[in-house]
């Protein structure tokens, strides 16, 4: 894999995957080389050995703009996106369950929400890639342009042009060397981690008042978000995969307990779970917890994303485009952007 042009992205996540595919689209040769071992970065869903499927990344998304929200209909149309028209409540108090105040229409991916990631990894002409199982470990910039040391020692590159789209503080950890006018900003964007707990049971889950998504904004929970998987569009049924759910832990619980055993973290959130409906829970056949090292932006850097055309470098990610509502919309609004001013250069 070695180019003497083009353009590398790193990271095959939406913003990644976004800012590529638009400089494939207007003629550049690009690579992409991502550390996973699928593409999508958060917007992920996991299969279990047993069966079940769970989104253990983003729950679904929504569109803001009038440039996202075309584009979800595009992944509509193509058969890897609906509407998830379910009932989404907020869980405040030991009161009954109210109809959530945050209206949106909201979109999964169907049959998993990977799947919009998949879909934006498809071959086209001029892309390369993406290349999983590649962590980049460190950049190098010399006349002949740029070059990736993989975590193996394996070079790759050169290429006249390079697109950092990881996480906020790993890119700037990348960064800090070569490119420090750029790695400097980066501090300035706080991304806090997220625990995901993950169950499934033989039998759909039994609950005095049911919904699909629950928002809790309670001191004494854990828990900040529950959502049943197995009621989103394009799911496969309760008696062949199981009945679902995925509960994200709140930022601060997971910061707190960032390093603990991924076993008593699925303990914990599972009594949390518990409490939250309001019910003792069945043993579940399956059940795990994932960490998401660096999973929400909170507070995004203003600009739409970073690029210093005498470096021929640019940073994009939902770590930018301060302003807009939720991540993933973040995220490929500024790889879009960041695309087409690389492709405009």
């Amino acid at each position: 894999m070695c180019e003497t042009s083009g353009v590398l992205v790193i990271g095959a996540g939406i913003s990644g995957m976004a800012c590529a595919r638009t400089l494939a689209a207007a003629g550049h040769a690009v690579t992409v080389l991502d550390k996973g071992r699928g593409p999508g970065g958060r917007m992920a869903t996991r299969v279990s050995r047993s069966g079940p499927a769970f989104d253990h990344g983003a729950q679904y998304l929504t569109a803001r703009s009038v440039t996202f929200q075309q584009q979800v209909d595009l992944w509509i149309a193509a058969g890897v996106a609906a509407t998830w028209d379910g009932r989404f409540v907020d869980l405040n108090d030991d009161g009954p369950l109210r109809k959530t105040g945050r209206e949106a229409e909201r979109y999964v991916g169907t049959p998993g929400m990977s799947s919009i990631a998949a879909s934006m990894c498809r071959s086209v002409d001029g892309l390369d890639g993406p290349h999983q199982g590649v962590r980049v470990a460190s950049l190098e910039k010399t006349d002949a342009g740029w070059t990736a040391i993989d975590g193996a020692g394996a070079s790759h590159g050169p290429f006249a042009r390079c697109v950092v789209s990881v996480p906020a503080p790993q890119a700037r950890e990348l960064l800090a060397g070569p490119a420090p006018a750029l790695a400097t900003p980066l501090g300035d964007a706080t991304v806090l981690p997220t625990w995901t707990l993950m169950l499934s049971f033989d039998e759909p889950l039994t609950l005095d008042d049911p919904f699909d998504a629950a928002f809790i904004e309670r001191a004494d929970n854990e828990l900040a978000l529950v959502c049943h998987n197995s009621t989103k569009p394009g799911r496969p049924p309760i008696a062949d995969a199981g009945d679902c759910w995925v509960a994200h832990a709140q930022s601060d619980w997971s910061q707190q307990h960032l390093e603990d055993d991924p076993v008593t973290v699925a303990a914990t959130l599972i009594t949390a779970l518990s409490r939250a409906v309001r019910r003792p829970l069945p043993s579940p056949t399956y059940a795990a917890a994932h960490r998401w090292r660096y999973a929400n932006a909170t507070e995004p850097l203003t600009d739409r994303w970073l690029y210093d055309p005498d470096l021929g470098l640019g940073v994009c990610g939902d770590a930018c485009t301060a302003g807009s509502h939720t991540n993933i919309e973040r995220a490929y609004l500024s790889g879009l952007g960041l695309g087409e001013r690389l492709a405009d250069a």
